[in-house]
């Protein structure tokens, strides 16, 4: 097992780690490499040309055809210039896209140049997400030129780019998508409002702490919440949520944070937190003391007891995407759980953030004693629930 477990470790330090390339960061470095060109800057060029190729593993998009048949242009022009062998990327920047900008003078012989006879299409692949060159795709290139195959499952993206002396590596365009190691993250922060319940249940005889059975006092709250993750490189992180629960007759506050392993659209941690609960004190109706004490109203004295907590988060989704999350904690005197479940748009390069609606349910429970008599105990709880509706950033 040890070993299994090194070799997956090494496996990860050993991938290459970027962040993600979208369409605007592309479409930069292609200015750069035509502006080289112009300029006749062969190594501004060629270095434009190996950062856009360490650069395809980390693409978050498929580029538009166009604009990649005008990179592979550009490459073309860098190879000629440098001697090396041209004619693959040139034959499949014009049979993508056979209008190209070639950006060279009448007198080049790339400005004449015409790609032989294509080769025959490659294996079928019944899949969907499959791209070529920046185009949805059901079978594989052809074998001597130059392509770029990408697969996505609607949330990460795998780019190779594929040539004479690289194929695509075999049952690469099946497998499954992999989550590149990268620096992901995702913040949301969500308002709402629903009802809250509070009780109390002193194991003792008092006529100063307030009775509360189960669901005898419940009154509207809203609710404001706040939770992010974030992974480096690697499927290890770090996740936070934060909630604040507004009540007049009883207040809430929780945060809790851990630390997370992730595969896909599963999220596991285990961390810890505090939560509220309020001791409701006043006189009890009905008693010598309340009598005696006419004008004295009830107060709450808010505790923050500590506890350990483990999360497990599912997230998923093509046209909308759905998050669930259940976390539950425990500590010496307290309870404490949280259910989530939240749909919202899915994110795109042009649209930064998304919609999100959701349900959110939370309880805590606790038992408190009483310093100078710890046999007098009090449990107290509350229960919560709340529609909430915000937003929500990042690669969620």
């Amino acid at each position: 097992m040890s070993t299994w477990l090194l070799l997956w470790a090494s496996a990860w330090a050993a991938s290459p780690s970027c962040e993600p390339l979208d369409e605007a960061g592309f479409r930069d470095l292609l200015l750069q490499l035509q502006a080289g060109i112009d300029r006749g800057d062969l190594a501004l060029s060629g270095e434009i040309v190996a950062e856009v190729r360490r650069e395809v593993p980390c693409f978050d998009f498929a580029p538009r055809p166009r604009q990649w048949a005008a990179y592979l242009v550009g490459e073309s022009i860098v190879r000629f210039a440098r001697g090396e062998a041209w004619e693959p990327t040139m034959a499949s920047a014009l049979r993508l896209y056979p209008a190209v900008e070639r950006g060279v003078s009448s007198r080049h012989p790339l400005a004449s140049w015409e790609p032989p006879a294509g080769a025959e299409p490659g294996a079928s692949v019944t899949r969907d997400g499959l791209f070529v060159d920046g185009l949805p795709a059901e079978a594989l290139p052809g074998e001597g030129e130059v392509h770029l195959v990408q697969r996505t499952d609607g949330r990460f993206w795998n780019s190779v780019l594929v040539e004479p002396e690289a194929p695509l590596p075999s049952g690469w365009a099946t497998s499954p998508v992999e989550q590149p190691p990268r620096l992901i993250s995702f913040l949301a922060i969500d308002g709402g409002a629903g009802v809250a319940s509070v009780l109390q249940v002193p194991d003792f005889e008092t006529d100063w702490v307030q009775t509360i059975e189960p669901s005898t006092r419940t009154a509207a709250s809203v609710a404001v919440d706040g939770q992010g993750a974030v992974t480096f490189y690697s499927p290890f992180g770090l996740y936070a949520r934060g909630t604040i629960w507004l009540w007049g007759a009883s207040p809430g506050l929780d945060a809790h944070a851990a630390a997370i392993w992730t595969y896909r659209g599963l999220m596991v941690g285990a961390g810890g937190g505090a939560t509220s609960l309020d001791e409701l004190q006043g006189p009890r109706r009905g008693t010598p003391l309340a009598t005696a004490l006419p004008e004295s109203s009830e107060t709450h004295r808010v505790h923050m007891p500590r506890y350990a907590l483990g999360t497990v988060h599912l997230r998923g989704g093509r046209g909308m995407r759905w998050h669930t999350g259940l976390t539950l904690g425990g500590g010496a005197s307290v309870a404490h759980g949280v259910l989530e479940a939240h749909l919202s748009q899915r994110s795109t390069p042009d649209r930064v953030g998304a919609w999100r609606g959701g349900l959110t349910i939370a309880f805590s429970r606790g038992q408190l004693a009483e310093q100078r008599r710890p046999d007098n105990q009090l449990d107290v709880g509350s229960s919560r629930v709340a529609l909430t509706f915000g937003r929500v950033w990042g690669e969620y």
